[in-house]
This record gives C-alpha cells, structure tokens and sequence, in this order.
C-alpha cells in the first residue's frame, strides 16, 4: 500500500519517463533504415566408415571441427572472393559484423545468417559465403588414401529474399521501451519520495498535528489592491478555507476556546503574515471586535500590506509611550483593527516575554472577541517560543514544498518544549482541484512573507 501511495503522489514522474521511452522508440523504429536478413545453412560429412562406430566416429569428429568452420566463414580468405564475386563496396570486416555464423546444437549444421539492406543482397551474400565455405573445407580438410577431402559441406538450405524486414521490430521496441520507461519512472518517484523531504501533504506533519485547512496556490491579490480581477472567487476559495479554521478551533477544547491565537512558522516566507491578516477578517464577520497584533518587530510587514500608519504600534504601547485606543487603527472591514509594530526596539523577545506584554493581552481579552498575532517565525529567533506562552494557542503555517519535514518538525519541538499549546498546521499554497478545473480563474494564496 505504502508503495502504490507513492506513485499515486508522484504519478507525474511515473508517466512522463513511460511517455517519452514509448514516443522514443516508435520514432526511432520509424526513422530507423529497415534491415533484412536471410540465411543458408551447410551440411558437413565425414564420407569414410563401413560399420556403425565408423560412421559414430566420424559424425563425432565432424561436430569437434565445426566450431572451427564457423569461424572460419568469417575470415577473408571466405570474405574477400564474395565481395570481389558480388561487386560489394565493403571490408571483410564490415562484413563480418553483418554476419551471424552459428552451429546448430548437437548436429553438423553451419547457418549463415546476413544482414542488409537489400533483401536480395542479403540472400545472395548467404548463399555464396556458404559456397564459399564448401570450397575452402575441402581445400583444408585432410585427404583421404583417394586423394579425397576427408571433410565435405553441402548447402542444404539455399537463402531466399525475405519478404519483411527483420529489424527495426516496431511491437518489440515498443514494449522494450515502455518497460524500460516505466522502470525508470517508478524508480524516479521512488527516489523522489525518498530524497525529497519537503512538506507536502498531511503525512509529512509531525505524529499528533492536525491540518486544519489547505489554502490553494494562486496570484496575490492584496487588500485595497485596484486589480478586481477574478476576486470575488478567489476571496470566495480564501475564505472557505479559513472559516474552515475558524470552526475546527472551536471544537478542538470547548472548556478552552482559543481566542488569541498567534501565527508563526518554522522558517520565513511561509506566507504567515498574509494568512494574519486574512484569518483575522474572517473571523471579524459575525462575530466581535477583532485585533490585528503585528510581533514580528524585527521584520514587520502589515503596515505597508494594509496602507496604515506605521508611526505607533505595539513597540510604543508596551513602553508606555501610547495606549492601546491611540496606537490601534481600523483596517478591511468593520470590527476588525490593527496594532502594528510600532517603533523599531533592540530587545524584541524581551519585550515580548515582559510583564507589560502580559498584562496588555490580559486587558486586550475584555475588550476583543479575537485576538489574533503575527508572530515571527520560530526557528531564526525565540520571539515566537517566548510569545507563544502567553497565547491561547499557535497556528502554524506550513509552505507547501518549501518547508522541510526536519524543520517543520524542529518548530513544533521548540513550541512543545516551552508548553505552548499547538492548534494544528494550515499548509499553504497548496495546489487544489479548482485551480485545475478553472485554468484561467485567479486565485488566491498567502505570500512568501
């Protein structure tokens, strides 16, 4: 089962080398010169012996010796009076490498087999390499009392033209190239799922870390972009999948509900800011006010996504510098605001893990249904580890084919080992069955930030 799961999941890579190796091998059959074989065959006596052992003796000594004629056709003292007899334009030993000479087993038969281009050439070189033959046997063969050779050849199968061409064998080459193709396409995908360690599907998630939507792969559309282009749909697929979210954390810990809830990933440009802030819309329709916190302080990103004021933010309020109603700003829809990061600070993780930090998402719960929290990625720095023990709970965000499985399992054990309670993973750009049924339709998917 693990095996047919493996080329289920990387059925491409199976087909495409079965494709080509069968496309390959009929083209080259059809281009391919076509060759004709045809062959003669020689029957070696002993013509001595009265008695039963005479003749057993003789038919004996016949069969040691054939080797020796076979190889002997294949010499030019055979090979030169043919091609000077027929007019060939060629070498004996290109025409040796035409030439199969074969001894039938267990008998005193010599085949000649030629290959060519013309059929009748090719019958005509078999016949006289076997005459050939006949003469020189009985020129090296030892004399009897009567002068006679004590060996002699008689052609008992006269070559004749062949009426198809022996190669190129179309069906064979066929079916040896799809073998062949289909050999390599399963030991690619073989090698594939096993060198290959990215995150791709639910399988690849760390034992007990459930997926709680897949959000598909497309263009960006970013909020308050002008381009309209096909965004009612890709918005539509969007919010589907993060809705789907919305309700799986509901029921993950009814006594528990998650309500503030921070996004980070193993590594950057997994797309985690831009699911934040999508996430964080949705989850403002139908329900309470909901805040936007941007933590990531050391690469901060949602100001200039959402076209807001960067000035004051998080950084500032912590500090004491502003509160909470000066530094918030409305953003994408009604009941949903934004706390940017504020002002750049030395000490990021020590400002997260402070005091005034828990005390202001303590005071933040009484006033917002939802909070949710851009958080930088867990393996560069400890921000996400510090601030993920002072949240509800963490969402991952898994880039589909560019997270490892190591690193996606490194984040989880750096969360696990601060006791941050894990809500699941969302994969990310994942490919989806709508995109392939709406080729030309746009798409939505979080970024590389």
């Amino acid at each position: 089962m693990q095996f047919l799961r493996v080329l289920v999941k990387h059925w491409a890579l199976v087909v495409i080398p079965f494709l080509l190796c069968v496309l390959g091998t009929f083209v080259f059959s059809k281009q391919a010169t076509p060759l004709y074989t045809a062959s003669a065959s020689s029957y070696f006596t002993l013509p001595v012996g009265q008695s039963g052992t005479d003749l057993f003796q003789g038919a004996n000594y016949t069969q040691q010796q054939l080797g020796s004629y076979a190889q002997l056709a294949s010499t030019p003292l055979i090979l030169d009076p043919v091609i000077e007899d027929l007019g060939l334009d060629t070498t004996p030993r290109m025409l040796k490498n035409r030439m199969t000479v074969s001894v039938v087993p267990d008998s005193v038969l010599i085949t000649v087999a030629v290959e060519d281009e013309d059929p009748d050439r090719a019958a005509a070189i078999a016949n006289r390499v076997t005459k050939e033959l006949a003469t020189a046997t009985a020129a090296l063969a030892p004399r009897l009392g009567n002068g006679k050779p004590a060996i002699s050849a008689t052609t008992v199968a006269k070559a004749t033209p062949p009426e198809g061409p022996s190669s190129p064998n179309t069906k064979r080459n066929i079916l040896a190239g799809a073998l062949v193709g289909l050999f390599l396409g399963v030991l690619l995908a073989l090698a594939r799922e096993l060198l290959d360690t990215r995150v791709r599907s639910a399988e690849d998630l760390p034992e007990g870390l459930p997926v709680l939507a897949e959000v598909e792969r497309g263009r960006v559309i970013r909020p308050g972009s002008g381009d309209q282009s096909h965004k009612n749909h890709a918005q539509f697929i969007l919010d589907e999948a993060l809705r789907r979210v919305k309700t799986s954390l509901r029921f993950i810990d009814v006594e528990r509900p998650a309500r503030v809830i921070a996004l980070s990933s193993s590594i950057s440009g997994e797309g985690k800011t831009s699911l934040a802030i999508q996430f964080a819309r949705v989850l403002s329709e139908g329900s309470g006010a909901v805040l936007l916190i941007e933590a990531d302080l050391r690469r901060p990103r949602i100001a200039s996504r959402l076209g807001v004021d960067s000035g004051i933010g998080l950084s500032d309020v912590l500090a004491g510098s502003v509160s909470v109603e000066q530094a918030a700003q409305s953003a994408l829809t009604p009941g949903l605001s934004v706390l940017t990061s504020g002002s750049a600070v030395p000490n990021p993780a020590e400002l997260l893990a402070s005091q005034a930090m828990g005390s202001l998402l303590a005071s933040l719960r009484m006033r917002y249904e939802y909070i949710v929290i851009d958080a930088p990625p867990v393996l560069p720095v400890t921000d996400a580890s510090v601030l993920a023990t002072q949240v509800d709970g963490t969402l991952l965000v898994a880039r589909y084919g560019k997270v490892t499985r190591a690193q996606l399992a490194t984040a989880v054990e750096t969360l696990r080992q601060v006791d941050a309670r894990l809500l699941g993973v969302v994969i990310n750009a994942a490919p989806g069955a709508s995109r392939r049924r709406a080729k030309h339709a746009t798409y939505w998917y979080a970024t590389e930030h």
